[in-house]
């Protein structure tokens, strides 16, 4: 998302690790300030709870076996 009226740095989104109550306020200062957000979530229930707030997200488990980025994510 670009703004000219805004500097470069201004325009970068945000990434959160583990968007629970608090990833979830930032989305919505995100949301007011029109910059790009991305949460990741452990379960399958936040990310139909991020999805109904209309927020791009996946599920990241850095706790699961077998290594904890998914593969379509490299």
């Amino acid at each position: 998302m670009s703004h000219p009226e805004r500097p470069v740095a201004g325009a970068a989104g945000v990434t959160v690790v583990g968007c629970g109550y608090t990833g979830r306020q930032l989305l919505k200062l995100c949301r007011a300030a029109e910059r790009d957000f991305f949460g990741t979530v452990r379960s399958a229930e936040s990310l139909q709870q991020l999805a109904s707030l209309g927020a791009p997200a996946g599920i990241l488990d850095l706790d699961a076996a077998g290594g904890p980025v998914p593969r379509e994510w490299l």
